[in-house]
């Protein structure tokens, strides 16, 4: 089914790709022989800096020119799926790892990367390519590694009176000592979505107390009765304050939220890479001090870590490239190069790259909050999510049972929810594998 809906997506966007393609693109004028398109998504975080890695890549290449196509994550989904049908996709590309099940599943939509001789691909451990690796081709390389991650308002809990807890137990507990002391309208945590958070945290929790991966030989990886243990572990989160329930505060749990912004909520539940945009709009005159911490853990026999990981995108050229050794070299550039990968920094998180990796830690910018956060995840057994996990069906599948289950106010029980679950999810992952 959803390769019916991509396609369908694909064949209404195609004259729409075209015209994007004429107004972002520059044409190659006399002075220069040889082009190449190179597309991603993201903000000006992202974008300024790349596009001076590309100034930098033309003028150490003479007769060449670049031509950027950048667009937000959404847009690039839905132009990217338009360009493969039409076979106009750019050299080298932005994909995320999501993408592959569905553009990519036998391996035949992207140039195999081991064919291209300007890429050094020592410089990613073999572990990290052989995810990329469908049906023996390298389908691309990984950009970051992220981590879902706590951050805690450590003022908070300095003005509770109260350490930073260290078990789920002392969380709840810390929830009512919030209460008691600093008001009703603060929370332990909190700043934790119903709709984007709740569900991946939960199976945190799960993959703690079970240790099993959240997907597992293509279905959910827990028991309808561990996941009705789940349920019942939301309700604990509500019913001790660690996060308020729907009619506290109806607005969406993010770096938006009016109640972290101005520091009444004690914690967040994020991808490290996020940390700077919930940072970034905090009010300067609660003077919060927040801090990385490990996963809260199990009182009793814990069997994982809980800590979840993803790559966060990937790059990937493309296999109608007229210029894949080019495009090759524009990659490897941006992470051998110093003052390219310089330049990058963090705007696309903590690379995997190991030779960009040692350029910026020579540089002094492996530090803050997400690098810290990305040490936390990495020292510890983590669990690496599969693809399918982000996959849009198998996504809404599972978001929207939390959600509904939060805001049915109690009417839809541990149980019912679980089964529901289960069900949906399943299903889900069948038809993202069609």
């Amino acid at each position: 089914m959803k390769k019916i809906l991509i396609a369908i997506v694909a064949i209404l966007l195609v004259l729409n790709t075209f015209e994007l393609l004429n107004t972002e693109g520059r044409k190659a004028d006399e002075d220069y022989h040889t082009q190449i398109r190179f597309s991603w998504w993201g903000v000006n975080k992202q974008h300024i800096p790349t596009n001076e890695v590309i100034a930098m890549f033309e003028e150490d290449h003479p007769g060449v020119r670049v031509i950027p196509e950048y667009i937000n994550e959404g847009l690039h989904f839905e132009r990217l799926a338009a360009q493969l049908v039409a076979e106009e996709e750019s050299d080298l590309i932005q994909v995320n790892f999501e993408w592959l099940s569905s553009l990519s599943e036998e391996g035949d939509r992207f140039y195999d990367l081991y064919e291209v001789e300007s890429i050094d691909l020592n410089n990613w451990s073999q572990e990290s390519l052989d995810k990329l690796t469908v049906n023996g081709k390298l389908q691309g390389v990984p950009i970051s590694n992220v981590s879902r991650s706590f951050f805690i308002n450590k003022t908070l809990y300095d003005e509770a009176g109260i350490e930073i807890p260290r078990t789920w137990e002392d969380l709840m507990a810390a929830g009512h000592i919030f209460q008691e002391r600093l008001g009703e309208d603060y929370y332990a945590l909190g700043n934790i979505d119903f709709y984007e958070d709740l569900a991946t945290l939960t199976f945190s929790y799960l993959a703690q107390k079970t240790g099993n991966d959240i997907i597992e030989d293509g279905q959910i990886g827990f028991t309808v009765e561990e996941l009705e243990e789940g349920f019942v572990f939301v309700n604990d989160l509500i019913n001790n304050y660690v996060i308020p329930d729907v009619d506290f505060d109806v607005r969406r749990k993010d770096y938006e939220n009016p109640n972290w912004i101005s520091g009444h909520y004690g914690g967040i539940y994020i991808w490290n890479s996020s940390i700077d945009a919930y940072l970034g709009n905090l009010n300067p005159n609660i003077d919060a001090n927040i801090v990385a911490v490990p996963m809260f853990e199990l009182k009793e026999e814990q069997k994982h870590s809980g800590i979840l990981t993803k790559y966060s995108s990937i790059f990937a050229i493309s296999k109608n490239s007229n210029e894949p050794e080019l495009a090759g070299e524009l990659l490897n550039n941006m992470y051998t190069n110093e003052e390219a990968v310089k330049k990058i920094g963090l705007a696309r998180s903590i690379p995997v790259n190991e030779e960009a990796k040692k350029i910026l830690k020579n540089d002094g910018q492996l530090e803050g909050l997400e690098y810290e956060a990305y040490i936390l995840a990495h020292n510890n057994d983590a669990q690496f999510l599969d693809k399918r996990f982000d996959d849009y069906t198998v996504n809404e599948a599972y978001n929207a049972v939390f959600d509904d289950f939060v805001k049915s106010r109690g009417k839809m029980s541990p149980q019912d929810a679980a089964e529901q679950l289960y069900e949906m999810v399943n299903v889900a992952l069948l038809e993202a594998m069609e």
